[in-house]
């Protein structure tokens, strides 16, 4: 396939559960780091494969990530990707999971449950094999040969049942560097809260500047800093992000979603994501079930 910077999702079923794994440019660009604090509604799968990184938390932490190691960060944690030398070789994919109706109850839904409501921290394992199987994936998904499809399969088969196994045995799981909390993080993770809490509703910079008692000026500053976006641009893209999960997985009709986000006017939504992405909602929903 020839990645064109849209999303590609992919489901696996194993047993009664499903999961459901969007790439991005974390995995399909193999030296990408994110040094901007965000965070995910879904579990994150980074994978260390060449040459060390690190992840800092808000809170905090930090996990060193050398290669043949891996980490799973839990929905919702504030976090960065970065390193000091040379660029790292490394790979994220974002993953939920859920029950099919159809099917026998193996227990494995339950399983997965209990293990993965007990990650409330990001949790670092150490399998040069599960880093393989992701590489081996990414080179498929971009070099497809015959039976591609089932072979992609088969590896995320490999690479979900691999993990369970790893979050299941507690001896495995290294926990990170503690280190101080400083008020930058603070301000960062208020920041990502309020666009988060806020973004589908007519938010403006001064709103944000009350928020964290801050001039306008030294919030655009900030904003430039953290993110190099104003505050209209950080809020358009917090809205992009929340309109692609929504095209994905729901049902409702692209001015149904616009309205969800925030937008007043379907058709201002129209022209924001055709410009920010290239492509039109419609478009996008399309190829995204085509995949």
């Amino acid at each position: 396939m020839n990645y064109n910077g849209i999303p590609v999702t992919f489901p696996t079923r194993i047993s009664e559960l499903e999961f459901n794994t969007v790439m991005d440019t974390g995995f399909f660009g193999e030296y990408t780091l994110t040094p901007e604090i965000h965070s995910h509604p879904y579990y994150e799968l980074l994978a260390a494969l060449q040459y060390d990184f690190r992840v800092e938390m808000l809170d905090g932490d930090i996990i060193e990530m050398n290669p043949g190691y891996l980490c799973i960060i839990p929905p919702g944690r504030f976090h960065a990707t970065c390193a000091d030398g040379i660029m790292p070789e490394k790979l994220a994919v974002r993953f939920s999971f859920r029950k099919l109706k159809r099917g026998e109850d193996s227990g494995l839904y339950r399983l997965c449950c209990e293990l993965f409501q007990n990650i409330t921290a990001p949790v670092k394992v150490y399998s040069p094999e599960l880093c393989v199987i992701m590489k081996s994936l990414r080179q498929e998904l971009l070099n497809a040969g015959i039976a591609s499809n089932e072979l992609v399969q088969a590896l995320f088969i490999q690479l979900y049942i691999g993990m369970i196994r790893l979050v299941s045995m507690p001896s495995q799981n290294v926990q990170p560097k503690k280190t101080v909390t400083d008020d930058k993080n603070s301000r960062y993770y208020k920041i990502e809260i309020f666009f988060t809490d806020h973004y589908n509703e007519q938010i403006t910079e001064n709103d944000l500047a009350v928020e964290l008692g801050l001039s306008k000026r030294q919030l655009s500053r900030i904003l430039r800093s953290i993110y190099g976006m104003s505050f209209r641009e950080k809020l358009i893209d917090t809205r992009m992000s929340k309109a692609l999960k929504l095209l994905q997985s729901s049902d409702k009709t692209i001015d149904e979603i616009a309205n969800l986000i925030g937008y007043t006017s379907p058709s201002g939504f129209h022209v924001t994501f055709k410009k920010h992405f290239n492509v039109s909602a419609g478009e996008y929903r399309k190829l995204s079930f085509d995949k």
